[in-house]
C-alpha cells in the first residue's frame, strides 16, 4: 500500500466517525382552530373582542366585529387596569353573552375567523426518525404567525407582526405522522402606531404553548401607549386539527372523556360554527357537517 492510499483510507476513517444526519430537516404546517371564546382586551379602554362575539346578535352584519366594555360584565369593573383578573372575568361572563352586555360600536373585522387559515403556522424537527413505530423528534423551529388572522387594531395601534422566539420541545410520531406537538416559547406580538403619530411600535411579549393537539397564547402586558398606561391581554387558545390522535373519542365534542347527551348542545355549536374539531367529524370526511348527524345520533343510542 502506498502512501497516498494510506492517507485516503486514514481520511475516510476519520470521517466516518463524524456523526451526519442524513435525514435534514422536517417542516409540520399547523392547521389551527381557535375556541370560539378567545378573546383580546385593551383595559385601559375597558373594552375586548371575542372570536365568537356574533353569533347570538340579531341582525348582526357578517364579518362586522364591534368592542365590548369590560366593565358589562355582570360582578366586573375596570377601575385600575392592573386589577384585571382575568379568570374573575371568566367566572362572571354571562351565558347569554353578548346579549346584556354592552356593544361600543362596530369596529372593523379584528378576528377573521374561528379557523385560522390567513396567518403561517408550522414546526420545524429535526427528521431523525425511521417512520417506524412511537417516535419523537426535537423541535427546532415554531412559526406561529397570526398576523394574516387578525385584522384589527387594539387602543389604535395595528396588530402588525407576531413570532417566536427560540422554541424548546418534541414531536411525537407513529409511523411517520405526527401525533402531538409539544412545546414551548416566548411568544412576541408587534403593535404599530399611525405613521402620522410619530410614535414607535411596541412589543408585547408572551408565551405560546403547544401541548399535544392543543395550542395557547397567553400575553399579558403593561405598558405606556401614546402617553397612556395600557394594559393589553392576549388569550388565544385552541385546536391542532392535523395531528393524528390515535386517542380521539368520536363524538365526545366536550371531550371530558363520554359520549353521551352532554355532547348535543356542543356538536350543534360546532355544526353552526362551522370549525372542525376532530371528535366532531364523527365520519371522518375531514370535516364536520350535516353528514356527521346520523353517525352522531347512532353513537348516542349505542
Amino acid at each position: 500500500m502506498n502512501s497516498f492510499n494510506l492517507f485516503f483510507g486514514f481520511v475516510i476513517a476519520i470521517f466516518a466517525m463524524i456523526p451526519v444526519s442524513a435525514h435534514g430537516q422536517t417542516v409540520f404546517d399547523l392547521e389551527i382552530v381557535s375556541d370560539s371564546d378567545s378573546r383580546v382586551f385593551d383595559l385601559a379602554g375597558d373594552n375586548f373582542v371575542q372570536v365568537n362575539q356574533f353569533s347570538t346578535v340579531p341582525d348582526a352584519v357578517p364579518g362586522v366585529e364591534g368592542f365590548f366594555r369590560v366593565s358589562g360584565i355582570s360582578g366586573h369593573t375596570v377601575t385600575d387596569p392592573d386589577s384585571f383578573v382575568l379568570q374573575d372575568f371568566i367566572d362572571n361572563f354571562p351565558a347569554n353573552f353578548p346579549v346584556g352586555v354592552e356593544q361600543l360600536g362596530e369596529g372593523e373585522t379584528f378576528f377573521n375567523g374561528v379557523n385560522f387559515t390567513g396567518g403561517t403556522y408550522s414546526v420545524v424537527y429535526e427528521n431523525t426518525v425511521t417512520n417506524s413505530g412511537v417516535e419523537t423528534a426535537d423541535i427546532t423551529a415554531i412559526t406561529f404567525d397570526l398576523t394574516g388572522d387578525i385584522g384589527g387594531d387594539i387602543a389604535g395601534f395595528e396588530f402588525t407582526s407576531s413570532e417566536t422566539g427560540t422554541a424548546s420541545g418534541t414531536v411525537e410520531l407513529l409511523d411517520g405522522e405526527v401525533t402531538g406537538v409539544n412545546a414551548t416559547a416566548p411568544y412576541t406580538v408587534t403593535l404599530t402606531p399611525p405613521a402620522f403619530s410619530g410614535l414607535f411600535p411596541i412589543d408585547l411579549v408572551g408565551t405560546l404553548v403547544l401541548d399535544g393537539d392543543r395550542f395557547e397564547i397567553d400575553v399579558d402586558e403593561s405598558l405606556v401607549m401614546a402617553g397612556v398606561l395600557q394594559r393589553v391581554v392576549i388569550d388565544i387558545r385552541g385546536d391542532i386539527t392535523n395531528v393524528v390522535n390515535a386517542n380521539i373519542l368520536l363524538g365526545d365534542v366536550n371531550k371530558d372523556g363520554e359520549v353521551n347527551f352532554l355532547d348535543i348542545g356542543p356538536f350543534i355549536a360546532l355544526l353552526s360554527g362551522g370549525g372542525l374539531q376532530p371528535e366532531g367529524d364523527i365520519n371522518e370526511d375531514g370535516a364536520v357537517n350535516f353528514l356527521d348527524i346520523s353517525p352522531f345520533i347512532g353513537i348516542l343510542l349505542q
